[in-house]
């Protein structure tokens, strides 16, 4: 609860990742509690993760719990560098903690390149495969759904998120410094992330529990928003409850 009133449920702040946008969580929040009150990040304007994050320390209140997808979950550990305390609890979504390798690195500027060619439709369908698993990329609902977000974000924020993910730090380094309930999420078909790196966080970060969603690739709240929005409520209840 809020210290400021402990009668007013402390806000949840959804952060998405890159090329996406509100409308990530658009199946997920009609199977919220009414009374969960959903704040949204954002994470177009700026080119850098700290940036991200100072913007969203400064348009939040004092206290909240925190989801972070895929580079929310990045936005979510510079917060908790800066304002620990602000944090009630957290949720890591379809993240990792560690930086790119060169490999990545490689790859990302080759997407960078491209956009600036002015590829950016490629770059966008390049990326479906790698986000839904095989049935989802069968449902033309999501992939619509993954466009839409990709060209209501367009390319020169996608350039500047890419450039925030770039210049990232590692992650793993504070993670055990993280004293809030945490709940870690990936989907057991994720192209992104891995067990191994599910596993870093769970490992390090106090207390911190997993959860693995069958049959779902990295993009959770489009592919099983009905198990997503079940987490939720179900670990904000846990944390209500004083876990």
């Amino acid at each position: 609860m809020s210290a400021e009133n402990p009668d007013t449920r402390c806000p949840l702040v959804l952060v998405a990742g890159q090329l996406m946008t509100e409308q990530l969580w658009a199946p997920v929040l009609p199977l919220l509690p009414a009374d969960i009150d959903v704040r949204f990040a954002d994470i177009g304007q700026d080119d850098s993760i700290e940036k991200m994050a100072e913007r969203l320390l400064d348009t939040m209140p004092p206290l909240f719990d925190l989801a972070g997808f895929a580079m929310g979950g990045f936005v979510a550990f510079e917060v908790l560098r800066r304002a620990p305390e602000r944090v009630r609890s957290l949720m890591l979504m379809s993240t990792l903690a560690e930086a790119d390798t060169e490999v990545q690195r490689e790859r990302r500027r080759g997407y960078s390149k491209l956009v600036e060619a002015g590829s950016f439709d490629d770059v966008v369908e390049q990326r479906i495969p790698i986000l839904l698993n095989r049935d989802a990329q069968e449902n033309k609902a999501i992939v619509v759904t993954i466009q839409a977000m990709a060209q209501a974000t367009g390319a020169e924020t996608f350039l500047r998120q890419q450039t925030a993910i770039l210049d990232r730090i590692d992650s793993r380094p504070t993670l055990a410094e993280i004293d809030c309930p945490t709940l870690v999420i990936r989907g057991n078909d994720d192209g992104i992330t891995s067990e191994n790196h599910q596993r870093q966080m769970t490992d390090t970060i106090p207390g911190s529990d997993a959860m693995c969603i069958a049959d779902c690739g990295h993009t959770i709240p489009l592919e099983a928003p009905v198990h997503t929005a079940q987490l939720i409520t179900d670990w904000l209840s846990v944390v209500e409850a004083g876990r």
